[in-house]
């Protein structure tokens, strides 16, 4: 509905703030993200209250849309589900864009890009609109943001495979290119136990017993070490206690076992895991992603 040609001045935003190193750090995730920052530039209808900013690819809604207006107030410029994975990309936000029109927006993003820029350099500029935001946010919950719950965009950190335990996809991706090489059918035939069907997820906390025996299997293969495996028993000892109370899993996303997931993402790790792209094919009705799916070979830099 919004053509190429209506995101002239948003570009024109975007290299006056960017260092020109960002623009061009990553093939992989180009600097087309970097617009995000400047969403009141593309959607200039002052008709229009409210924009949902989700990942391309990776994200599902399973939920109406919608429904994030349930959460909507007019004191906030904006929000994004409550996690605080450092530096993460923030897969799902609702602007509000009356407040961004209002507020001296552009002046906050230029000097949170410097400060960020001139502390971390070139290491800023991967998923540098993700850090930019996080940036903002820092100091600014319940001033610029509001938290969302975490279902809205949750993420199945636990990749489980009978016989190979369970791995924390963030730990390192080489456990989850191990465990490809190692599982063999097992691996391919997998799926997350919260998984229902491919229209609906819930928060899955394993049994006692299954989380003991997964976690040794883990360790004994060399996916975990001894202390993420303590460190998770302890989360799970936590959420047993109390019944049906939100904890805090890996990642940071607060929940409740066997709540009902309202968007999921699907970040790079499990972009190797054959469970999800079975899942998101389901979702793009044809075989997108396949087994060996690398994304090497795009390159998504603003020429």
């Amino acid at each position: 509905m919004y053509r190429e040609d209506t995101l002239h001045q948003a570009w024109r935003q975007v290299r006056a703030t960017v260092p020109p190193d960002c623009l061009a750090f990553s093939r992989r995730y180009g600097s087309a993200g970097w617009l995000r920052l400047f969403a009141q530039d593309i959607v200039k209808d002052e008709e229009v209250h409210a924009l949902i900013w989700v990942d391309a690819g990776d994200y599902i809604f399973l939920q109406d849309p919608s429904r994030l207006l349930d959460h909507y107030s007019t004191a906030y410029t904006f929000w994004a589900p409550g996690s605080a994975t450092s530096w993460g990309a923030l897969p799902l936000q609702v602007f509000n864009m009356r407040q961004m029109r209002r507020r001296s927006w552009r002046e906050m993003v230029l000097k949170a890009v410097r400060e960020g820029y001139s502390v971390h350099g070139a290491e800023f500029c991967s998923l540098g609109e993700g850090r930019t935001m996080y940036q903002l946010r820092a100091g600014s919950e319940g001033v610029l943001w509001q938290s969302l719950p975490s279902t809205w965009a949750y993420e199945p950190w636990a990749a489980w495979l009978p016989g190979y335990g369970t791995v924390n996809v963030w730990s390192k991706i080489r456990a989850i290119k191990w465990l490809l090489q190692a599982g063999g059918a097992v691996w391919e035939k997998a799926f997350f136990p919260g998984l229902v069907d491919f229209t609906s997820v819930s928060v899955r906390c394993l049994p006692l017993v299954e989380a003991v025996t997964s976690h040794i299997l883990s360790v004994e293969r060399g996916a975990l070490t001894i202390s993420d495996g303590d460190a998770d028993m302890m989360m799970h000892y936590r959420r047993q206690s109390r019944a049906n109370a939100t904890f805090e899993d890996g990642i940071s996303q607060r929940v409740q076992c066997d709540e009902r997931v309202q968007g999921l993402h699907l970040p790079s790790p499990y972009h190797f895991v054959p469970w999800a792209h079975r899942f998101l094919n389901f979702w793009a009705g044809q075989p997108v992603w396949e087994a060996n799916t690398h994304e090497a070979h795009r390159d998504l830099r603003h020429q």
